[in-house]
C-alpha cells in the first residue's frame, strides 16, 4: 500500500501539470498494473488493491487541486476551501458507505449474474472488467 501511495505521490505532479495546461487527465492505471505485476507476480488481489489505492488517491488529489484552483480564481480563501472540501469528503464518504451497506443488505444476489433475473440492472459490469484486468496483469503477469 505504501508503494501505491508513493507512486501516486510521484505521478500527481506531472499529471497535474498536464491536466492544468491541457484539461486532459492522462491515466496511468495500466502502467501501475504492469509495475505491480512485475513486483508481485501471481497475486491478482494485490494487483487490484494496488491499482485502486494508487489510482484513486491520484484522482482525489487532482480533484482537490482542481477545486483549489477554481477557488483561487474565484478569490475564495484557501482555508475556507479546505474546510469545505473536508466536510464534503466526510459527508460523501459516510453517505457512500451507508448506501453501499444498505444495498448489500437489501438487494438479493447483488452482482451475481447467474442468480439474477436476465433484465436486472444489478450485474456490476464495471467491477467485472476491473477484476478481469487485475487477473490478467496480476495472475498471468506482464511476462
Amino acid at each position: 500500500m505504501l508503494f501505491a501511495f508513493g507512486l501516486a505521490w510521484l505521478v500527481t505532479l506531472p499529471i497535474g501539470i498536464i491536466q492544468a495546461t491541457t484539461n486532459q487527465q492522462p491515466g496511468y492505471n495500466i502502467v501501475a498494473q504492469f509495475i505491480i505485476g512485475y513486483v508481485l507476480p501471481g497475486k491478482p488481489i494485490a494487483n487490484l488493491l494496488f491499482k485502486i489505492y494508487g489510482r484513486m488517491s491520484t484522482i482525489q488529489a487532482l480533484s482537490f487541486l482542481s477545486d483549489l484552483k477554481l477557488g483561487h480564481y474565484m478569490k475564495i480563501p484557501p482555508r475556507c476551501m479546505f474546510k469545505a472540501q473536508l466536510v464534503g469528503t466526510l459527508v460523501s464518504g459516510t453517505v457512500n458507505l451507508a448506501v453501499s451497506w444498505w444495498m448489500l443488505e437489501s438487494i438479493d444476489n447483488l452482482c451475481d449474474v447467474e442468480a439474477l433475473h436476465p433484465e436486472s440492472p444489478w450485474t456490476c459490469p464495471k467491477f467485472r472488467v476491473t477484476f478481469d484486468a487485475s487477473v490478467i496483469w496480476g495472475l498471468i503477469g506482464p511476462e
